[in-house]
């Protein structure tokens, strides 16, 4: 039985004496239980798709069926039901009521939903705490970096939303991927010279070819410590395919 099934669906909207068919006469079916993505270019009605499927719009034609139900019949109250009971959707934005905190944020869904779970066993805090230092021969593409960093990651139990800022020394500058990669996850960028570097305490790897080349023996793992006003080094170095990573977690204080 599928999960989900469009049979001629359309959605279409009126702007001025245009009408624009941003879903056009599609037909398909999902499987129930299958994880599936919807591929498309920019315009090609992904969003309108995703809205017919969430109840938040109706076809203006055709017919559409999820969990069992033929939705595309449904009034407002039938939809807000069906959201409620059975949809859950995740959003491009946060949507977040301004006037109220996180954890009130969270805690509105036990307000109209049955039988729901504590909002404080499913919010969970994570802080931005976690500072990566990278070291990367010149030119490196941006998914061989961010590969790297994903690995290094992995390999201490640390997700990209923990992370805070990318550090490096100055020379990397303006490597093309250590700047993609920071922007690409709205990460800070820190940047230190190699007599900077050089006076961190610790104990690190070093290498005399890095030497060699920038002026110190280790950057990974100095500018991780570094950028992290002076915190613990959790990971001293992951490398492989030009490319040394190293993390250092941020002393921070709770209060509450």
């Amino acid at each position: 039985m599928a999960g989900i099934q469009a049979e001629h669906l359309v959605r279409s909207y009126t702007m001025g004496q245009n009408v624009i068919r941003a879903v056009d006469d599609i037909s398909f079916a999902i499987p129930e239980g299958r994880y599936t993505i919807i591929l498309g270019a920019s315009g090609a009605g992904k969003s309108t798709v995703l809205n017919l499927l969430g109840g938040m719009d109706s076809p203006t034609s055709g017919r559409l069926w999820a969990a069992g139900r033929e939705i595309s019949g449904y009034n407002k109250r039938q939809l807000a039901e069906y959201r409620r009971s059975c949809v859950g959707f995740v959003f491009q934005f946060y949507n977040l009521m301004p006037n109220l905190n996180m954890l009130e944020n969270v805690e509105l869904a036990s307000q109209i939903c049955k039988a729901p779970l504590e909002a404080r066993e499913v919010l969970e805090l994570v802080p931005r705490a976690v500072v990566l230092g990278v070291g990367c021969r010149r030119g490196v593409e941006t998914e061989i970096l961010e590969s790297c960093v994903t690995e290094a990651l992995e390999q201490i139990g640390v997700g990209k939303e923990a992370v805070s800022c990318l550090a490096s020394i100055d020379i990397k500058r303006e490597e093309p991927a250590i700047i993609e990669l920071a922007d690409r996850h709205g990460w800070d960028l820190q940047f230190f010279s190699a007599e900077q570097l050089q006076q961190v305490e610790g104990d690190f790897e070093s290498s005399d070819f890095v030497r060699r080349t920038v002026g110190v023996g280790n950057v990974c793992g100095r500018a991780a410590v570094a950028a992290s006003g002076h915190g613990k080094l959790i990971l001293t170095k992951h490398a492989g395919r030009g490319v040394t990573v190293a993390a250092a977690v941020k002393y921070i204080r709770l209060i509450g």
